[in-house]
């Protein structure tokens, strides 16, 4: 239950440090990766970690406007610049100003601290099976998104590449790949099958990259001159978990089901640094039977 007691060890954390201006070294404090951190908390809590953060303060200052604390001093106080960015944060979280409150307590919006429990069930919806993956470098498409708008801003980037050059070069066949009628980047998404991972990777504080990607076959190739960029994933043992249905539902049923119950309760692996991976085939992505996976690096616990 490591994974869990680093949630509630997060939550401590932040309650102890609701009054800093950062906390971007959250992660250090709970003993896990920023990247599994960040995504544990958000599949468990539906909301990012500066949400909590923000959610929390803005609780407070109620409870101290209530009690006849300045508006100014309350802004001050909980992180924000001016009092006007903390009236409409204000508003937008308790449906009415720091004033209002005054004259209908009663509207208080109560955001108390989070614990973390689960019933672990043992994650025998899941099919997965392990193996040993070779270093492998990956080509594509890569953006830094926060924590917070990831969820809603990476399908848009994949409507983006998909409509603007994906979709394009997956209509077209081998034959042409050495014609004139393809550009280089056009090339370069056919040749290395770009568009069969997403991976997200190198977090920093609360941002992330997040890739769309194929493996390099060309090490020639100059990527960045083409708008790309080359990763690597390391030597390592991985999880590959499958998912069958439409998407995006059925592989967020799929990682919610690993990152709540079966990572969480499992006596043998946990969590290792590399990029969680998803794989997607060839196919309808809204059939019924559409089928993908989710490569998750694991390490055997210590003993």
């Amino acid at each position: 239950m490591e994974w869990l007691s680093a949630l509630n060890r997060t939550i401590d954390y932040l309650e102890k440090n609701l009054l800093s201006e950062s906390t971007a070294d959250v992660a250090s404090h709970a003993g896990i990766s920023s990247v599994y951190l960040n995504k544990g908390f958000e599949i468990m809590t539906g909301m990012s970690i500066s949400q909590y953060v923000k959610n929390r303060r803005l609780y407070l200052a109620a409870v101290e406007i209530l009690k006849g604390a300045k508006v100014i001093d309350t802004a001050v106080k909980y992180c924000y610049t001016t009092p006007e960015s903390f009236s409409k944060a204000f508003y937008r979280f308790h449906g009415l100003t720091p004033l209002n409150l005054k004259k209908h307590p009663e509207r208080i919006k109560v955001f108390q601290p989070i614990s973390f429990s689960i019933s672990i069930s043992g994650g025998e919806k899941l099919k997965v099976r392990f193996e040993n993956l070779k270093s492998t470098k990956l080509i594509g498409f890569t953006k830094t998104f926060t924590f917070d708008e990831a969820y809603k801003q990476i399908p848009v980037f994949w409507k983006e590449k998909l409509n603007s050059i994906l979709s394009k070069c997956w209509k077209m066949n081998q034959s042409v790949i050495s014609s004139n009628q393809i550009t280089d980047l056009q090339k370069a998404v056919i040749e290395n099958n770009i568009g069969c991972f997403g991976a997200s990777f190198d977090c920093e504080g609360e941002h992330f990259k997040y890739g769309i990607l194929g493996v390099l076959k060309n090490s020639d190739i100059e990527a960045s001159q083409l708008g790309l960029e080359v990763l690597e994933i390391p030597d390592g043992l991985y999880a590959k978990f499958e998912s069958v249905g439409p998407l995006p539902e059925s592989i967020q049923a799929v990682n919610n089901e690993i990152f709540t119950k079966w990572l969480p309760g499992n006596p043998k692996y946990e969590l290792s640094q590399g990029p969680v991976l998803e794989y997607y085939t060839n196919g309808d992505i809204q059939d019924q039977n559409y089928k993908c996976e989710i490569w998750v690096p694991l390490k055997q616990k210590d003993e």
